[in-house]
């Protein structure tokens, strides 16, 4: 919980609820659009962002989900000191998250979001190549001049969380997955805007396009542990996917596919033949399935990932893959979890929870015991 001053549980009946009251102080960040924010500010010493207008679960909002960074709309700001927060986390929720018996991925923003995590039940940790990137800005201070001397800072922070983690837990690394409009990297990768980036060429369209790219890639995780898989971004058809497994896999640690659009999640059990773990990016998949932007304010609220009819496609989807050898990662937030468990059930999946979040549920699990 970064710098909040004061955590409160609330026992009910059928539910908890937590209270955050947070400081208001230098470590806030006040910014119009949210998706306008330079993600390398976000820092584990962040209190909050507080903005005037943003989307649904925005690669921004992933990252303060990530790191227990609080968002505030600005409707929300006092006159004093401090603000009171509450988040109601359900009973359903805490039994689904003792329940899970295949484990949990936990995704990350860097090495110190390991600090504090229980790491019992964690099978597997995640973390994105971009996230990586925004780490080594922090720790720099500056944006460096090439993609390649950005390279080298990824390769000394990854050393230090491949260290970190224990032998038994594997670890995941997407491959950039860049959009055209982010503030602190499209400089470095982008020659130009996109009108729509969230369906332009990034992930493996982009490194498809850009091979130097994958080589970097490739320089970076040379010395990791065989315990590393690289996970394939934004893997939209099987099509894109083999031609980047037959051109580029050598030199790679094993691949897994992240599976990103509807069309690539009904082809599941093709795509992941020669895998031993895939993953279900929901939040891109549902914005396809529902054909809503989730970086646009005004189309998020048609984004329901718990409706009844997005919950029994991805669970008919990914249903085949639970009895076999390939381990299923699915991306979600917390408030999806005991949605999911109940229709996928408890065994061949694994949930994808951010850090904070993880860390929150195992601080629920600990009080509802104690209460």
């Amino acid at each position: 919980m970064s710098n909040s001053s004061e955590r409160i549980w609330k026992f009910g009946r059928s539910h908890m609820t937590v209270l955050d009251r947070i400081a208001i102080d230098g470590n806030v960040i006040m910014v119009d659009d949210l998706a306008d924010m330079d993600p390398s500010q976000l820092t584990g010493q962040t209190s909050a962002v507080v903005y005037v207008s943003k989307g649904w679960a925005t690669h921004v909002e992933i990252i303060c989900r990530t790191r227990g960074v609080h968002l505030l709309h600005v409707s929300e700001l006092g006159d004093g000191g401090s603000i009171s927060l509450q988040r109601a986390i359900g009973r359903c929720d805490i039994g689904a998250f003792r329940n899970l018996q295949s484990g949990f991925q936990v995704s990350i923003a860097g090495s110190d979001d390991l600090e504090g995590l229980d790491l019992t039940r964690v099978r597997s940790v995640f973390i994105r190549m971009e996230h990586l990137m925004y780490r080594a800005i922090q720790l720099s201070g500056m944006i460096p001049r090439s993609p390649e001397v950005l390279a080298v800072q990824v390769r000394d922070e990854i050393a230090i969380l491949d260290e970190a983690l224990p032998g038994r837990i594997r670890l995941l690394v997407r491959g950039l997955d860049l959009r055209s409009d982010d503030v602190s990297l499209a400089p470095l990768f982008r020659r130009s805007p996109e009108p729509n980036p969230e369906l332009g060429v990034h992930g493996l369209r982009y490194l498809l396009e850009n091979p130097e790219w994958v080589s970097l890639e490739r320089e970076i995780l040379a010395t990791m542990s065989d315990r590393t898989s690289y996970a394939v971004p934004f893997v939209t058809s099987e099509r894109e996917y083999r031609d980047f497994e037959r051109s580029y896999a050598p030199g790679l640690p094993s691949l897994s596919p992240f599976i990103e659009s509807p069309g690539a999640l009904r082809q599941i059990v093709s795509l992941s033949r020669s895998a031993t773990t895939c993953s279900v990016g929901l939040k891109d998949v549902a914005q396809l399935y529902f054909g809503a932007d989730r970086g646009n304010s005004q189309t998020v609220m048609n984004l329901d990932l718990n409706s009844r009819e997005f919950v029994r496609f991805v669970a008919d989807s990914v249903s085949p893959m639970l009895a076999g050898d390939c381990h299923v990662a699915i991306y979600q937030s917390l408030d999806m979890l005991d949605v999911y468990a109940r229709a996928l059930g408890t065994l061949g999946w694994k949930p994808s929870i951010a850090a904070a979040e993880f860390k929150l549920m195992t601080e629920a699990c600990n009080m509802e015991s104690a209460a």
